[in-house]
């Protein structure tokens, strides 16, 4: 692995640590194919607004991280584990 690559991970890790430990109440959710699939998935499982949506990907594994207003006011970042089966939601 070269080293331009590993710093790269090692930043995004960075990134996505403090993105979790700035924002409240961070869970997890089974199983969307796309962004769009965990967006629609994360608005349903919270009844909340989305703020943010984007993919995170790491070797062979895909994590969508999805920032939502849930209705009582509260923050979270909800982590969608990707799956490569399109019927997945």
């Amino acid at each position: 692995m070269s080293t331009l690559r590993r710093l790269s991970s090692l930043l995004l890790s960075v990134f996505i640590a403090a993105g979790a430990a700035a924002t409240h109440g961070q869970s997890d959710i089974q199983g969307a194919a796309t962004l769009r699939d965990a967006v629609a998935k994360v608005e349903r499982d919270t009844g909340g607004r989305i703020l943010a949506a984007e993919t995170v990907t790491t070797g062979d594994s895909r994590i969508y991280r999805i920032k939502v207003l849930t209705p009582d006011g509260t923050v979270r970042v909800v982590q969608v584990v990707g799956t490569d089966d399109a019927n997945a939601s």
